[in-house]
């Protein structure tokens, strides 16, 4: 199985924010041969179910069951970030924004999750994936700084989950909720620069969905966090489903754009007067100009296939040439 990802920044101005609050994010590692599991997993999902704006990703590390259905599809990256956090062993274990939690039954009540809500961080970040054909996808994770936090990096983890899964595992559980399917960089993430105060760096990923994958129930998640602790600055996550890359307008403006996918000319309409500029997968400026028409074209026949996005007045659209 082949996998791709793009990895690349664009710094963006954006207004003055104050700090935002912190979205929690739930790491759980279970397996579906765990009779443990199947015993204490429903418990935990029903205190999940209070709190819809809590994230969650489902692991199925190989021990103690090597046999388990979901780690079997990928288990070098389930194993992996299972080690990322050395509890690789036994499951049902949790972690919570980046912190292990005891193993303890309950590991997680309404207690737990309750003494971590409405903290506030200097980062907002938000997910958005987007199909370019008909089994890859295209995900931009945006992160905002809003205020100073004393640091200039930070890890950056993204995964991609699917939610749910009905499989009648041997341990008898049937509906599985979030199940970890690919990182799409690396088992901890990279270590990112972080933006300037008042501004924005986007990070552009790309995957191929693996046969029998739900595409409708994809979704993606990601994780910002400390370069020390490992504790989570803020996380957030797409949509369940995915949207389609298509002709359209660039966010936040009035410019139409199309075909996208394109091979050769772009045609951006009403664009008198606007100020064209586009970036490459590296973040590199290929394009500047300055648009002398309301249907203006832009050439990109030297351009090599790839992700690019199109920006005017500080607003961009995501575009694809083959």
């Amino acid at each position: 199985m082949r996998w791709i990802f793009i990895f690349f920044s664009v710094v963006q101005t954006c207004h003055l924010f104050a700090q935002v609050v912190r979205t929690n994010v739930i790491e759980h590692f279970t397996n579906t041969r765990c009779s443990i599991c199947a015993s204490r997993n429903p418990g935990f999902y029903g205190v999940l179910n209070n709190y819809p704006k809590v994230l969650h990703i489902a692991y199925h590390p190989s021990s103690p069951y090597s046999n388990c259905f979901f780690s079997q599809q990928n288990v070098s990256e389930n194993d992996g970030r299972t080690n990322h956090y050395g509890i690789y062993g036994a499951t049902p274990r949790f972690v919570l924004n980046g912190k292990v939690l005891p193993s303890a039954n309950p590991a997680i009540n309404t207690t737990t999750i309750d003494t971590t809500l409405n903290q506030l961080t200097p980062f907002a970040i938000s997910v958005s994936d987007e199909w370019i054909t008909a089994d890859s996808a295209v995900v931009t994770v945006l992160i905002k700084t809003t205020v100073s936090a004393g640091v200039s990096a930070a890890k950056l983890y993204v995964a991609v989950a699917e939610e749910p899964i009905n499989y009648n595992a041997p341990n008898g559980e049937n509906i599985h909720h979030d199940v970890f399917r690919k990182a799409l960089n690396g088992n901890e993430g990279n270590l990112i620069p972080l933006p300037l105060v008042n501004d924005s760096m986007s990070f552009i990923f790309h995957y191929k969905a693996a046969a029998g994958w739900n595409l409708s129930n994809l979704r993606t998640i990601a994780i910002l966090s400390k370069t020390d602790t490992k504790e989570v600055w803020n996380a957030a996550s797409s949509k369940a489903t995915v949207t389609s890359l298509a002709d359209g307008f660039v966010a936040g403006s009035n410019l139409q754009i199309f075909p996208n996918p394109f091979s050769g000319l772009v045609t951006i309409t009403n664009a008198a007067g606007k100020q064209l500029k586009l970036y490459s997968s590296l973040g590199e400026l290929v394009l500047s100009e300055t648009a002398t028409s309301n249907r203006y074209e832009l050439n990109t026949t030297n351009l090599s296939n790839g992700i690019y996005l199109l920006c005017s007045d500080g607003q961009c659209q995501k575009l694809l040439k083959k």
